[in-house]
């Protein structure tokens, strides 16, 4: 597997974990950004190897922000809460 398809698996898995909330935080970046998008019954579909380098860059940078978030929150529940 090359470089970029690991990188955008990796992305992916990132993005999969996140919350229903946080994937509209995603979408409505990538639409500010002028992404192109399929949508239907099943949800909004994105081909992330169209998308710019910037855009991916940053893309990025959010879902790791939110996944840090997210695991640094959960440093804060006590044990058994969980």
């Amino acid at each position: 597997m090359d470089n970029k398809t690991e990188y955008l698996k990796e992305l992916k898995d990132r993005i999969l974990v996140l919350t229903e909330n946080e994937h509209k935080e995603i979408f409505k970046f990538l639409k500010s950004q002028n992404c192109k998008y399929s949508e239907n019954k099943n949800g909004i579909f994105i081909n992330m190897t169209k998308l710019e380098k910037d855009v991916l860059d940053n893309l990025d940078k959010k879902t790791k922000h939110l996944v840090i978030s997210k695991v640094e929150s959960m440093k804060n529940i006590p044990r058994g809460k969980i």
